[in-house]
């Protein structure tokens, strides 16, 4: 999430960011697999708030089976 557009996106990512450092000093992660986790994450969020985005613009496409 880029930040933009108020409180979340800024504050998520550094959460996810101290998180990650913690679980790495804590020896439950390790760097490379933190990183990853954290592009993985990052890339989720902006990927499902543009799909919100479109449903609250009105501009989603429906799935019609």
């Amino acid at each position: 999430m880029s930040g933009k557009g108020g409180r979340g996106g800024r504050e998520c990512c550094h959460a996810a960011d101290q998180s990650g450092l913690s679980r790495r000093y804590g020896g439950i992660r390790f760097e490379q697999g933190d990183l990853d986790a954290r592009a993985t994450g990052r890339a989720c969020g902006e990927s499902a708030w543009e799909l919100a985005r479109r449903h609250f613009d009105g501009t989603a496409q429906k799935d019609v089976p």
